[in-house]
């Protein structure tokens, strides 16, 4: 049975299901995170919500060059190298637990590929980690079909209870929600364009978390800047994704690896 999957979910690789993206590096040096020049202009959000939830703000404009900035040390509860993985093993690291169906979470052709076709699928770090003054950032191969409901894809730091930090797509809008003590303090989102999502990051400075994105270019744009929750210093990461078996070719989730840097 796990050979028909596998091979299901090799031929979607290879016919490119959901939204895919080129295989090539970017222009920064690919998955090192270093300064990056220039400047990047926002994108405004709109203000709707999520799913009927809270109404949110706009997103914040685009962050400017970071050639030659000092983010100060990235600070780690558990040696933080434990979340970079390029997904090149075949198989799934001991960093990380998977969840939703056994079948649905594999390593193929250098991703990390989860499928959403019967139910929320993906992987959780199995320790915490201190992610003040850090980086870190997805870089995505494949989405799902989510411009059909209720198809969503997601990038989460997750504190306890339903406290987190969350950059998501769903109903063809890229959003960035922040939860906190039970409370939405912030929710955002702006249009979908395939050629500016690429990469996900977070990005923790000066007591300052933002939520952001970028394409080929490794530019990032601010999606939401917010005091920096507590969790932070206390967290775990996820990557998943979700469907109904209503939905017909929901497409997969594809992550070419997770990095972390100052």
């Amino acid at each position: 049975m796990t050979r028909h999957v596998l091979w299901i979910v090799g031929a979607c690789l290879a016919l490119a299901c959901g939204d895919s993206f080129s295989s090539s590096e970017t222009s920064t040096g690919g998955s090192n995170p270093g300064g990056t020049g220039g400047t990047t202009s926002g994108t405004g959000g709109t203000t709707s919500g999520t799913g009927g939830n809270t109404t949110g703000g706009g997103g914040t404009g685009g962050e400017g060059g970071e050639g030659g900035t000092t983010v100060g040390p990235c600070m780690a509860s558990n040696s933080i190298d434990n979340l970079v993985d390029d997904f090149e093993d075949g198989q799934l690291s001991a960093d990380w637990t998977a969840f939703g169906p056994e079948i649905a979470v594999n390593e193929v052709n250098g991703s990390l590929v989860m499928n959403p076709a019967d139910g929320s699928a993906g992987v959780r770090s199995k320790d915490r980690y201190n992610l003040q003054s850090c980086r870190i950032y997805i870089e995505i191969s494949h989405l799902p079909a989510h411009h059909l409901h209720p198809v969503e894809a997601w990038f989460e730091l997750k504190g306890d209870g339903d406290d987190y930090l969350s950059i998501y797509v769903a109903e063809g809008s890229l959003r960035g929600q922040v939860m906190v003590d039970g409370n939405i303090i912030q929710d955002a989102n702006v249009t979908f364009e395939e050629g500016d999502n690429r990469f996900w990051r977070f990005r923790e400075q000066n007591g300052q978390t933002a939520l952001q994105y970028a394409g080929d270019n490794f530019q990032f744009t601010n999606l939401v800047v917010v005091p920096t929750p507590g969790f932070v210093a206390d967290t775990m990461v996820e990557l998943g994704t979700h469907a109904t078996n209503t939905v017909d070719n929901a497409g997969i989730f594809g992550v070419d690896g997770v990095n972390v840097g100052q």
